[in-house]
């Protein structure tokens, strides 16, 4: 016990409310139904249950052909529980192995259910029951930090591995691992590694990442709250909603779908050392091996009763890299609509210059089958003084721009048509090709 300014604060030391250690040779768990913890013994396969006062009493022999008097990894290593399809099926796994252990009490037979061969890999992996099916995420062993995600297959009797897209995170291992069921999601952060090389040192990524089941992806939401201490202090437990982690003189509670966090410092509520625990709704159960009475308390009253003091995570530079390329990319893309429906416009307006329109007002009052000759479009142009070559230039051009329009405009190809003059074959006559005249009247006029 830690006694600091006369009030009794204590440490968590364990990290799921989904294992309890080995204990005296036990396999133990706790009743989803009773909140009473049950247990079977390694050695005699006897199965017991814990009365409200504590006392253990015995329900007999197991019936299972398993033996575990040599087998070590059994008894020094931690044992993993879930209460499986509403409790009609325990479910055991031993870690750093893909061993799996199934007890069902209406059958009273306790028995392995896998067939895996290998162990030693995944240590201290996360595992959780997500739709009656079991998952293992990350651990370590050979040297190895694992970011790998796996299931386990009933009716095959082996693990597979998960998947996945997005940016998975580079380890998974102690830090903030969570499953959220009503969310469908599993919460991955702060996870230790090594560094490679001959000077080894610990790093811890300050990342938090989302595993999304719907997509089968990993998404990055930013980097956790420096204020946390996730690097000095790992008695960090998950209660399905909130992750609450002890530090020397507060409790952190974390919220990581409203992105919250909190801190109790009412020193009012104890919290036992070595203790056992499991999670029903809001209410987080803490057992004892003496025999005293099973102490309880709620989350959301804790959380009432703790001031929040910011964000759990706030978007890393990559996040906000990536939000203001895709703020900016959408900015080009309207203002490419917008220049692009204004140069269609610009294009498609029948704007004319004062010559083009007196040519084709002048157009307009031909009757059909007479024409215009060069010394009409002199005149009209304004032509006289200028040289004869000037002349010809400036009407080619003039008439060049005002079939451009019209074409544009109305789709109409030379809608002004030049002829020999039949007197003269040096000159030109000009008019308008038949029915242009009521296609684009209406819009000259107006």
């Amino acid at each position: 016990m830690i006694i600091k300014k006369n009030l009794q604060l204590i440490v968590l030391i364990l990290f799921s409310h989904s294992f309890i250690y080995a204990q005296q040779s036990y396999f133990q768990w706790v009743n989803s139904a009773t909140a009473l913890r049950e247990r079977i013994d390694m050695n005699t396969l006897i199965h017991s249950k814990e009365d409200t006062l504590g006392n253990w009493v015995d329900q007999g022999l197991v019936q299972s052909s398993l033996s575990f008097s040599n087998d070590q990894q059994i008894t020094l290593e931690k044992i993993n529980y879930f209460n499986h399809k509403n409790g009609a099926k325990v479910w055991f796994t031993n870690n750093g192995s893909q061993r799996v252990f199934a007890f069902s009490p209406l059958e009273n037979t306790f028995r392995r259910i896998d067939k895996s061969t290998y162990w030693g890999y995944n240590f201290n992996a996360t595992q959780f029951i997500r739709r009656d099916t079991l998952y293992s995420a990350g651990g370590y062993g050979f040297w190895h930090y694992s970011n790998v995600l796996t299931y386990f297959v009933e009716t095959k009797g082996e693990w597979e591995m998960v998947r996945t897209d997005g940016t998975t995170p580079k380890t998974i291992l102690w830090g903030y691992q969570g499953y959220d069921t009503k969310k469908d999601v599993f919460y991955s952060g702060g996870s230790e590694y090594e560094t490679q090389g001959k000077n080894v040192e610990k790093v811890y990524d300050n990342k938090l990442y989302r595993f999304e089941f719907n997509t089968y992806s990993w998404k990055e939401l930013g980097e956790i709250n420096p204020a946390l201490p996730f690097q000095t202090q790992k008695e960090i437990f998950w209660t399905g909603k909130y992750f609450l982690q002890w530090a020397k003189d507060k409790l952190f509670i974390i919220d990581p779908l409203a992105n919250e966090v909190y801190v109790y410092k009412d020193n009012k509520q104890y919290f036992q050392n070595n203790a056992q625990y499991f999670v029903k709704d809001d209410t987080i159960y803490c057992y004892w091996d003496r025999k005293i009475n099973t102490n309880k308390f709620s989350v959301s009253k804790l959380v009432t009763q703790s001031l929040l003091i910011g964000k759990f995570y706030s978007p890393s530079n990559r996040s906000l890299y990536l939000l203001l390329c895709g703020g900016g990319f959408i900015i080009v893309l309207v203002l490419s609509y917008i220049f692009r429906n204004k140069y269609r416009l610009h294009q498609n307006s029948f704007i004319l210059e004062e010559q083009e329109k007196a040519l084709l007002k002048a157009l307009f009052k031909m009757k059909e089958g007479t024409y215009l000759n060069t010394n009409d479009l002199n005149d009209l142009l304004n032509l006289q003084g200028k040289s004869l070559e000037n002349q010809r230039k400036i009407r080619t051009s003039i008439i060049h721009k005002l079939n451009h329009k019209i074409k544009q405009r109305f789709k109409i190809t030379e809608a002004i048509i030049r002829v020999d003059d039949p007197t003269d074959k040096r000159l030109r006559l000009y008019a308008l090709k038949p029915d242009v005249l009521s296609i684009i009247r209406k819009e000259f006029l107006n």
